[in-house]
C-alpha cells in the first residue's frame, strides 16, 4: 500500500524534536493514521501537535479540534468525578455503596464500600444475564442488572477489570448523589469550568468533528494479552465471566467500531469519552500539579484527595485481564513488564484505552501526556505507539 504524505500541524520546541520525529514517524509508517498528541510541563503545553486523517481512506485531515474515541480512558473520567464529590463531603470511598444507592443490595453487597466500584474489586465485570441490545440507551437499566445480582467473585478477595461495568456502578453512585447523570455533572463542574474539549456523551452540534475509528488497516499484529483473555473465556472456572465483560450487550462493541450516532450520543462513563489530546493533557496537567489549575487557581480536588489517585489499592492477578494489574481509585498505575510503565515517575497514574490512547499525571515530574488516535491496535495494556512517545519525551527532559 502506497501511503499519503502525512501533514503535521502544532508546536514543538527544538529540544523535544525526537518527540515530534517520533510522531511523524508513526503516521508515515502507517502505525497511525490519524493521532494527537500532547504534553504539559509544570502545569503549561510543552508539546502539542496533532496529523494525519480522520478516516480509512486518508480524505480528510485531522484537526487541531477533532474529537476521537478514547475507550477506556473515559474510566479517568469517570474516577475524577467520584473523588471531585470525595473532595466536596458528599461521598465517602469506605461507606456502603447502599448508603448511595438503595436497591444495590443481596448476596451480601449491602456491605460493599464504594472504593470496590473504583479498584476493580467489586465482583461484578458483567452481567450474569443477557442483556439486550436496547437496553443500551437506559443506564438504569444496565446497572440495575448488576444492583440484585451475586458477585462473580468474593468482594474484596480478588481484582478483575470492570471494562465496561465501572461506568455504569460509579455512573449510578454519582446520579443517586447529585440527580445528574455522570457526563452532566462531568461537563458542569470539570469540563465547563476548565475550558476542556472533553465529553461524556456527545452533543450532535459536535458529532462531525469525530474522527472514525479504524479497525484491521493492514495485518494486525496481535498481542499474547489478547490471546490470553480469549483463551480465559473458555478456561475460566466461571463460565461466561470474561466474555459478560467485553460484550455483554454485544451492541456495544458494534456501535463502537461501527462510529455510530448512538454511541456518541450515549453516555458510556466507562468507555465512550470523546476528547482531543490537548484537553487531557491540561487535565491531567492539573492533577500533576497539586490538582490546581494554574491559569485560573481553580483547584479540582485537594492535595489529600489527590493522594488517592496515585494509592495503590489493587495489585496482582487480574481475573479478567488474566496477568497482573494494578490499579488505584479509580486509575491504572504502572503495570509490571518493559512495555507497560508510565513512566518514571513513582506516583504517575491515569489510563489506556482501546485501540492505544494513554493518559498519564506525574506528579514527581510535574508532567503529564496524552495520546489519541484512530488506528486500533491490540494492546490490553500500554501501546508500542504510546509507549515510544511517553520515552522520546522522558529523554528530553
Amino acid at each position: 500500500m502506497t501511503l499519503a504524505t502525512p501533514d503535521i500541524q502544532g508546536y514543538c520546541p527544538p529540544e523535544f524534536a525526537p518527540v515530534k520525529d517520533q510522531f511523524y514517524k508513526h503516521l508515515k509508517q502507517g502505525r497511525d493514521i490519524g493521532a494527537g498528541l500532547s504534553f504539559s510541563v509544570d502545569g503549561e503545553t510543552a508539546i502539542d501537535l496533532w496529523g494525519g486523517w480522520t478516516d480509512r481512506q486518508r480524505q480528510q485531515h485531522w484537526q487541531e479540534d477533532t474529537l476521537i474515541t478514547i475507550f477506556s480512558c473515559t474510566k479517568g473520567l469517570a474516577a475524577l468525578c467520584a473523588l471531585h464529590l470525595v473532595d466536596q463531603g458528599r461521598l465517602d470511598l469506605d461507606a456502603p455503596v447502599s448508603q448511595y444507592w438503595p436497591e444495590f443490595r443481596g448476596h451480601g453487597k449491602e456491605r460493599m464500600p464504594v472504593r470496590y466500584l473504583l479498584n476493580h474489586r467489586a465482583g461484578l465485570p458483567g452481567a450474569n444475564k443477557l442483556l439486550r441490545h436496547n437496553t443500551l440507551h437506559d443506564l438504569g437499566a444496565l446497572s440495575g442488572s448488576l444492583a440484585s445480582m451475586k458477585p462473580w467473585w468474593e468482594p474484596g478477595s480478588a481484582h478483575g477489570y470492570h471494562a465496561i461495568t465501572m461506568g455504569w456502578l460509579v455512573g449510578q453512585l454519582v446520579e443517586h448523589i447529585t440527580g445528574e447523570s455522570l457526563g452532566r455533572y462531568f461537563k458542569r463542574e470539570i469540563a465547563d469550568p476548565l475550558d476542556l474539549d472533553i465529553h461524556i456523551g456527545l452533543d450532535e452540534m459536535h458529532h462531525e468533528r469525530v474522527a472514525k475509528a479504524v479497525l484491521f488497516d493492514g495485518i494486525p499484529d496481535v498481542h499474547d494479552d489478547i490471546v490470553n483473555i480469549v483463551k480465559g473465556v473458555f478456561t475460566e472456572p466461571q463460565k461466561g465471566m470474561t466474555l459478560s465483560a467485553f460484550a455483554n450487550p454485544a451492541a456495544l462493541g458494534l456501535h463502537a467500531f461501527f462510529n455510530s450516532a448512538v454511541w456518541k450520543n450515549n453516555e458510556q462513563p466507562a468507555a465512550n469519552g470523546m476528547a482531543t489530546a490537548q484537553s487531557l493533557a491540561k487535565l491531567y496537567g492539573i492533577l500533576a500539579n497539586a490538582g490546581q489549575d494554574r491559569e485560573t487557581g481553580k483547584e479540582l480536588l485537594s492535595p489529600e484527595t489527590l493522594s488517592l489517585c496515585w494509592e495503590e489499592q489493587s495489585s496482582g492477578h487480574d481475573l479478567i485481564l488474566k496477568r497482573p494489574t494494578r490499579f488505584s481509585n479509580g486509575f491504572m498505575l504502572s503495570q509490571p513488564g518493559p512495555l507497560s510503565s508510565y513512566g518514571p515517575g513513582e506516583r504517575s497514574f491515569g489510563h489506556n484505552g482501546l485501540g492505544g490512547s494513554l493518559c498519564v499525571a506525574d506528579p514527581d515530574h510535574r508532567t503529564s501526556f496524552a495520546y489519541v488516535m484512530n488506528k486500533i491496535g491490540t494492546y490490553v495494556l500500554v501501546d508500542p505507539r504510546a509507549r515510544a512517545l511517553l520515552d522520546r519525551f522522558y529523554e528530553c527532559l
